[in-house]
C-alpha cells in the first residue's frame, strides 16, 4: 500500500493522522506544504483547501476524521474511531477578539479539568489510543507550546497523555506573547 500524507508543519489534525498511520503500521511518506500556499495546492489536489490530505493507492481522502474512518475500514485490527456514531458537531464562527481571548483563557482550566476527568474515567488514555485520544491529545500538546498557558497544563493528566502520544512537537511561543494575562493554574 502506498500512502502519502499532505501536511502543514505544526497542524494538530495532521499529527493526529500521522500517529494513526503509525499505530496501524501503515508506511507513508509525508509531503509538507508551506502555509498559506497549502490552500491552493490542497484545493487543486483534493478539491478543498484544508490539511491533512491522504493519498492511499491513488484514492484521495481529506480531513482527519474522514481519514481515520477510511483507515479503520482498511485496517480493522486497531479501530481508532468509536463504533457508535458521534453526535453531529455544531460549527461556530471563530471570533478572534481580545474579549474572546480573555473568555477562552478564563475557561481553559475548566476544559483541562474535563480532559483530566475523561482520563480518570477511562474515556481517554487507554491502550491502544482511540480516536478521542488522537484528537484531544494533540490539541493539548499544541496548547503546551504557548508559554502563557503552559502552566495551566503542567503536572496534569492531560499533559501526561499529550506527552505520551506526541512526545515531539514543533514550536515554542514564549510567555508574554498574549495581549492578556493567562489565569493562574488551579
Amino acid at each position: 500500500m502506498e500512502a502519502r500524507l499532505y501536511v502543514v508543519h505544526g497542524s494538530h489534525p495532521c499529527a493526529t493522522v500521522a500517529r494513526a498511520l503509525e499505530l496501524k503500521g501503515v508506511p507513508y511518506r509525508t509531503v509538507e506544504l508551506p502555509p498559506p500556499l497549502h490552500a491552493a495546492i490542497q484545493r487543486a489536489r483534493f478539491g478543498a483547501r484544508t490539511v491533512p490530505g491522504l493519498r492511499l493507492d491513488g484514492e484521495r481522502v481529506q480531513g482527519s476524521r474522514a481519514i481515520l474512518r477510511r483507515l479503520d475500514e482498511l485496517h480493522r485490527p486497531l479501530a481508532v474511531l468509536a463504533a457508535r456514531s458521534m453526535a453531529p458537531v455544531q460549527r461556530r464562527l471563530n471570533r478572534a477578539t481580545d474579549n474572546a481571548l480573555a473568555a477562552d483563557l478564563r475557561d481553559l482550566p475548566a476544559h483541562i479539568d474535563l480532559v483530566d476527568a475523561w482520563i480518570a474515567d477511562g474515556v481517554l488514555g487507554g491502550e491502544p489510543p482511540n480516536a478521542a485520544d488522537l484528537q484531544i491529545a494533540p490539541s493539548v500538546r499544541l496548547l503546551m507550546t504557548i508559554g502563557d498557558v503552559r502552566p495551566l497544563v503542567a503536572g496534569r493528566r492531560a499533559e501526561e497523555l499529550a506527552l505520551r502520544l506526541f512526545p515531539d512537537w514543533p514550536g515554542d511561543a514564549p510567555a508574554g506573547i498574549l495581549p492578556l494575562r493567562a489565569p493562574a493554574p488551579a
